[in-house]
């Protein structure tokens, strides 16, 4: 039966005097990520956010590389829980932060978070040299990006002026791993200046190199049709490639010879996979959404007339550390044992870490950990507090939160 209004009206009243009438230690709704602070900014600002709800209110405090921050200036300040920093500097500002939130139930920790300073330097002004080749065989300009951070650049090549690009295809490629432009056959119309020009979307920012000229030279007096041959010649070969479940792989792979070389791509001895996608050029294979089956050996040929070229590495998939049991908000009477399983899966195998209050648990007669589980016997007045289990991996770490609470033998809570 439906309930009248009125009575439906009273207990969401109710729910919710009672939801704001319970007292619990800090929980995080927000926590700091890692940041990217151009340089150039002209904002002069940047914030490091944290939140976290509990009752009694949650006080906050910051950390910079395990040192207390010290808001008694003008260079840091706070808006609720959210750190922020005027007029950032790489010497002072540049580390690994943490948030801390604390109420009289106790103290978490939030997940690391690393702020970095990014930038893009100009080209070199030193003129480059004029590059004369033959006809008919393959070449290679040189980009020579400036230095920069971070390592997120795209590349692009201008031809003669602004904003006129050169359009990859079988016969002209771009690496965005090195910024080099490659030409498997130079023709006749490939004359003209050539610019390497270079973009950085975490600083928004591109500069552009000084020109160089490209000057196609004839074969000579050889006849028609005469233009010497070459067999295929992988020139760009992707390296082994380190990926994370979810992430989209791209692998090149690029030939110089006359014909222009085909390319083609397998997985060594099993299908491609399914989200797998070739360019147009056959220059680039994308492997979206990478998943662990797709780990494996790959394989990429360029073949002409002439002769067929061949280049393996393999791609190795990796996984972020993910739950498969983790603690939750637990109370306890006096005397009696805790048992708090805490598993986690990934690749590399994540390991398991305990902090209670902000500060790592230790062994002793009467706490113990196996496999990631803890175990307190006998618990006492002082093993209440709020427990962090923390698993990491090489690629990061996941943290569960949660409460204990010891019940005294009139089962009022004991804090």
């Amino acid at each position: 039966a439906a309930i009248p209004m009125e009575k439906l009206c009273m207990l969401v009243f109710y729910l919710k005097f009672v939801e704001e009438g319970r007292r619990y230690g800090p929980v995080f709704e927000e926590q700091p990520i890692d940041t990217i602070y151009p340089e150039e900014s002209p904002e002069g600002r940047v914030s490091m956010n944290c939140r976290a709800r509990g009752n009694p209110s949650v006080v906050y405090k910051w950390k910079l590389n395990s040192w207390d921050i010290n808001l008694d200036n003008d260079h840091y300040s706070m808006v609720g829980g959210n750190l922020m920093i005027t007029n950032p500097e790489k010497h002072k500002d540049a580390g690994k932060y943490i948030c801390i939130a604390t109420n009289e139930y106790g103290t978490i920790v939030s997940k690391e978070a690393t702020l970095s300073f990014g930038y893009l330097d100009p080209f070199s002004t030193d003129e480059r040299f004029a590059v004369e080749i033959k006809e008919g065989i393959g070449a290679v300009l040189l980009c020579e990006a400036p230095y920069h951070y971070p390592d997120d650049l795209t590349y692009r090549w201008l031809y003669n002026e602004f904003p006129t690009f050169i359009h990859p295809d079988r016969r002209r490629f771009v690496s965005q791993t090195t910024g080099n432009l490659y030409i498997a056959k130079v023709e006749s119309t490939d004359i003209g200046n050539y610019s390497c020009f270079v973009s950085s979307p975490s600083v928004t920012k591109s500069v552009f190199s000084k020109s160089i000229s490209f000057i196609p030279q004839p074969e000579g007096n050889m006849g028609k049709g005469s233009v010497k041959r070459y067999p295929a010649d992988i020139k760009v070969r992707f390296k082994d490639t380190y990926a994370t479940v979810g992430q989209n792989v791209t692998l090149e792979c690029f030939a110089l010879g006359n014909p222009v070389p085909e390319i083609s791509w397998q997985k060594v001895s099993e299908q491609l996979p399914s989200s797998a996608e070739v360019s147009t050029s056959g220059a680039i294979l994308n492997i979206f959404n990478i998943q662990p089956e797709d780990e494996g050996t790959y394989e990429c040929k360029a073949e002409n007339s002439k002769g067929r070229d061949t280049h393996r590495s393999r791609v190795y998939v990796q996984a972020y550390p993910e739950w498969i049991k983790q603690i939750n908000d637990t109370q306890r009477d006096i005397g009696s044992t805790l048992t708090w399983p805490c598993e986690a899966k990934g690749n590399p195998v994540p390991s398991i870490r305990w902090q209670k209050n902000g500060q790592a648990v230790n062994t002793s007669d009467l706490v113990h950990f196996r496999r990631g589980e803890l175990k307190i016997n006998s618990l006492s007045l002082e093993d209440a507090g709020m427990y962090q289990c923390i698993a990491e991996n090489s690629l990061g770490s996941i943290y569960a939160n949660a409460e204990l609470k010891v019940l005294g033998k009139n089962k009022e809570y004991l804090i």
